[in-house]
């Protein structure tokens, strides 16, 4: 019966390691219960970091992109204030240009009408010399 006995040692030897073996199986679900939970609170903390970085970043992004539109408008405000006074420049110095063009007409309007006011007077002048002088018109008292 040598091969009993020794089955019969072998199952005592091995007892206990079997008896370890349930015992480390047993607490595996409370062992694994404990990690899960780790686990879950180590993600909820890095679900909440990265929610937090999120945010941070977010408004960041806001405030530069406050800042963008502000110096935008305020460089629009600048070009169109730029504009409008070259504008305005542009109307002063047309209506300048109106004003001394309408002045230069009426120069040369007078101009003429001086001209032929002048050749009209020189006419009637003419006029009257020669019918002074012809014979047997009437003598003017200007002519001797």
């Amino acid at each position: 019966m040598g091969s009993a006995e020794r089955a019969a040692a072998s199952a005592d030897r091995l007892t206990p390691l079997v008896e370890r073996a349930l015992g480390l199986v047993e607490g595996a679900p409370k062992l694994l219960l404990g990690e899960r939970d780790a686990v879950i609170k180590s993600l909820q903390d890095e679900l909440t970091k990265t929610t937090a970085f999120v945010d941070k970043e977010r408004i960041a992004a806001q405030e530069y992109l406050t800042n963008e539109r502000i110096a935008a408008l305020n460089e629009m405000r600048e070009t169109l204030a730029g504009e409008r006074k070259a504008v305005t420049q542009d109307i002063e110095h047309i209506s300048l240009k109106v004003v001394d063009h309408a002045f230069w007409r009426a120069a040369q309007l007078l101009a003429l009408i001086l001209v032929a006011l002048f050749v009209a007077l020189v006419a009637v002048i003419f006029a009257l010399r020669r019918s002074a002088r012809a014979p047997g018109g009437p003598r003017s008292s200007l002519t001797p």
